[in-house]
């Protein structure tokens, strides 16, 4: 009897496992599509213009079960950019750039600080191309706390490109420097005064490396080898947007 009932138990807790592994699933697969959705209503509308309640009207859903996950539009842009730079640090380190893929005479560090350095240019590149795209990054940029995690999420990439007995070089104040740049350059987009962009973005990866210490010799190859990849930037960048 006890074996039997044992039995029965074992049935009923697969059953249950297999109940809240298709609940899990079903979430997650709302999860995701509350975040494309989102990206985009921000693509097509703009940050401003795009609220809780339009994105749970255009979902068909209540807005509570968008607040299972975002309590305010600034966490769901927040997560959006958390995504994206993670999907873009992936395909750099492991698809596009892995280590064979560098010319012999690279150290491991120029290596490392060059994948920073595509992940700046193709954060441009997807701005540069996608006007709709600005109202997102000013935002991420300007709200203190936001650029905050920007600062910090750059901070975790760098400090995992390089061993740890690297890590000391690239403190969280240079990475501030950095995103401040980097959020100078999503502003210049608002102002009146047309730019020369190709100029502004090298002038910017320009003082981004050396920041980091890099000789000007090391500089200029290095921006003359991400010019030369900048079409393959614009296809990678949108393939990533997309995916979101």
């Amino acid at each position: 009897m006890e074996t039997e009932a044992a039995a029965k138990e074992d049935v009923l807790m697969g059953r249950r496992k297999k109940e809240e592994k298709l609940l899990e699933e079903k979430d997650e697969a709302l999860h995701r599509k509350i975040r494309h959705r989102a990206k985009e209503m921000f693509l097509e509308l703009g940050y401003v213009r795009t609220t809780l309640p339009k994105l749970a009207e255009s979902l068909g859903i209540p807005q509570r079960q968008i607040s299972l996950w975002y309590r305010t539009k600034e966490e769901l842009l927040d997560d959006l950019a958390a995504q994206l730079m993670e999907r873009t640090r992936d395909y750099i380190c492991h698809t596009f750039l892995p280590d064979e893929a560098f010319p012999e005479s690279w150290t491991r560090e120029e290596m490392a600080l060059y994948r920073y350095v595509m992940l700046l240019g193709m954060e441009m590149e997807v701005l540069d191309t996608n006007t709709m795209l600005w109202s997102f990054w000013k935002t991420a940029y300007c709200i203190p706390h936001l650029l905050e995690r920007v600062v910090a999420r750059h901070y975790r990439y760098v400090t995992r490109l390089f061993s740890v007995r690297m890590s000391s070089q690239f403190s969280y104040e240079k990475m501030l420097l950095v995103c401040s740049g980097l959020g100078g350059y999503v502003m210049a987009h608002g102002f009146r005064k047309p730019y020369h962009w190709d100029r502004i973005r090298r002038t910017f990866l320009t003082h981004s490396l050396r920041i980091f210490g890099i000789s000007s010799g090391t500089i200029q190859k290095m921006l003359d080898r991400l010019e030369e990849q900048r079409p393959l930037l614009e296809e990678i960048s949108g393939k990533i947007l997309g995916s979101l």
